[in-house]
This record gives structure tokens, sequence and C-alpha cells, in this order.
């Protein structure tokens, strides 16, 4: 009877309905801890009560005790089965799943004992690999659990998985900055920051962590390009110069195109860039926008004219870029304008000094 002193009464009829004696007891146990009586669980768990529990039942006894916040029976649980193995006991498809679930509520509990064991069992019986260890790392960091995401930090590991681009995030909330710098030295951001991590950072007023990232990155990283669309965004023209002078990558027809579509009243000041750049920008590269400035006309009138005073479109750079008949480009440039092709057409703005609205040239040229 005494077994059935701190159970639910729910769990007692069910448990006398199932008459096994294993799951009285389990119901007991779990009914004592949801109850409080802490005397009466710890009774409960004596040696031989602990081995007629199933694995199942007792990673639900050790999830309620958790939850309850009784770290005392828990550490009692982890004295009496200090590498929790009856987890290994799970099947290996359902293992990962529940080790998932325990860890989160651990370290959501401030069970730290237990999150441990946990993360040493889950490598030892490698239900993660190196490589997707990402799972426990962004539990930790959700979490906010310093100690435990430098000790998994240090593995190095390869992130991937579902979590991969949370981590940065939770990171970023937290704000850590002793974990932010072991991000940043151990070289993750390349693996899931983006332009909103770096768009995170402004706002938060934290210009060193964008820097961080940035400078902590390749040259070709699309970070950086990412970086000047924020610029251009902000209409920042000194962070944007700034940028250029740590990469001149940033300077790039992609940005460019960028200001064409979004941002037309920065354009103007880009091409002045773009035009004093060292190393000199490739004129090509000014084509994406060009042809969108055109695909865009009327609207886009003022930033053509700046296209054409720039210099960038040339005879030869018209002959590099010719366009597809088919192509939406094209045919804006071909209606209205009889036999005349692509080159014909630009050709009479570059060499006849034609311009949309001083020079007189026929709108409807590219209506």
């Amino acid at each position: 009877a005494v077994v059935f002193k701190g159970a639910k009464q729910g769990d007692v009829e069910l448990a006398e309905a199932l008459g096994n004696e294993g799951t009285k007891l389990f119901a007991s146990l779990i009914g004592a801890l949801s109850s409080g009586d802490h005397n009466l669980a710890s009774i409960l768990l004596e040696r031989s009560i602990f081995l007629r529990l199933k694995p199942h039942q007792l990673v639900k006894v050790l999830i309620v005790a958790m939850e309850e916040r009784n770290h005392s029976f828990a550490a009692q649980m982890l004295d009496l089965e200090p590498d929790l193995q009856f987890i290994s006991c799970y099947r290996s498809d359902e293992r990962q799943s529940v080790v998932n679930d325990v860890l989160d509520i651990a370290l959501s509990k401030d069970c730290d004992s237990i999150a441990w064991v946990l993360m040493a069992q889950a490598i030892n019986f490698q239900f993660y690999s190196l490589e997707s260890i990402t799972t426990v790392l962004y539990l930790a960091m959700k979490n906010r659990k310093r100690d435990i995401v430098r000790a998994l930090l240090e593995f190095k590991p390869n992130f991937s998985g579902r979590y991969e681009w949370s981590i940065w995030e939770a990171a970023m909330e937290w704000g850590d900055d002793i974990v932010m710098n072991d991000l940043f030295q151990g070289g993750h951001y390349t693996t899931f920051t983006s332009t909103n991590d770096l768009r995170f950072a402004v706002n938060e007023g934290r210009m060193n962590w964008f820097w961080d990232i940035l400078k902590s990155s390749s040259a070709d990283s699309p970070i950086w390009w990412g970086a000047g669309a924020i610029a251009v965004e902000m209409d920042d023209l000194p962070l944007l110069d700034e940028l250029i002078a740590h990469n001149i990558e940033v300077l790039s027809g992609w940005l460019l195109y960028y200001a064409t579509w979004e941002y037309p009243l920065i354009v103007k000041p880009l091409l002045e860039r773009f035009q004093k750049a060292y190393p000199p920008r490739h004129p090509d590269d000014a084509w994406p926008a060009i042809r969108l400035a055109i695909e865009l006309y009327p609207k886009s009138s003022e930033t053509l004219d700046l296209f054409f005073a720039s210099g960038l479109i040339t005879r030869e750079s018209i002959n590099n870029n010719r366009l597809e008949k088919d192509s939406p480009c094209f045919k804006a440039l071909e209606q209205g304008s009889g036999s005349l092709g692509l080159e014909e057409c630009l050709s009479l703005f570059i060499f006849e000094g034609a311009s949309f609205h001083a020079g007189g040239y026929d709108d409807t040229l590219f209506a």
C-alpha cells in the first residue's frame, strides 16, 4: 500500500487495472514526484525498484523530476545510473529524439549535471556525429549555458542540420560577448551568418559584431554584398565608403542593380564610386543594372540619364552585352524603333549625345 501513498488517484486506478508490479511502481513514483512528496519518491528510488522499471519509464521519471525542479531526486538517479545507460536501450532511430527531449528539459530546468552526462553519452554512443552536433549546441545556446556552449565549440564541429541558422540567431539574441567571440574566433560565422544577422547587429547598436562578422569572412563571401546593401538601405555613404575601403568587392554590379531596383536616389553616388574605384570596376559589371533601368523606363528615366552620363555605356560594352531578341529589355528598346536593333539604338544615345530630357530624343523609343 505504501507505494501508492503519493500517487495520483488516476495513476493508481490505471496501475491496479493493469496489474503489473512494475507499472504500479512507476505510477507511484510519478505520483510522488508530481505531488511534491520528495521523501516517498526517494524511498521508492531504491536500487531494487530502479531495476524493475523499464527504460522508457525511467526516462519519464527523470523528465518529471526535472520538470518539478526536484534536483536532489535527479541527482539520486544519476548516482544509481551515472551514465544514464537506460537511454541507450532505445532503438537507434529513437535515441536521438529522446536525448534531445531530455537534454532540452535538463538545460531549461538548470539540471546541468544531467545535461553534461547526456552530452557525453550522445558523443560516446555516437547519437550525434561531430558533424551533426548542431542540435545540442542550439539547445545549449537557446538556454544560455555558456560553459556548455564553449565546451561544444571546442569540438570545432562542422555545423549542419535543422538548427543551423537558429544557432547564430540565438547567440545574437543572447548577446554574450564571450560566446560571440568564440564563434568569431572559431570561424563559425562563415557557415550560417546572413544579411539579416548583420541587420540585427546594426539595429542592436552592436557594430562591433557587424565588423567582426565581415572582417572574419573571406573577401569573396556574399556577406560583404549584404553589408553593402545595408549601407544602401540606410543611405549611409560613410559606412559604404568604409566597407569599400575594407573590401573593393562590396562595390559590385549586384549592388548597383539593387540600388537601381529599390533605391534609385543612391545610384548617382554609387556610380561615382564605381568610376573612381581601384582596381577599376569593369564596365560590364554595370550592365545588369543598365538593363534593369531600361526595363523600368519611364519610371527610371533619371537613372538611365545617369548611366549614359557615366561613360559606362560604350560601343565595346554594347558588343559585349547583346541581349537575346526575346528578352523584355530588347523588346523595350526595339519597340517604336523600326528596323533598328539594340546596338544602333544605344549608339544614337552615345554618339549623338542624345538625352531622354535635354537632348530631345523621342521618348517613345523606350516606351
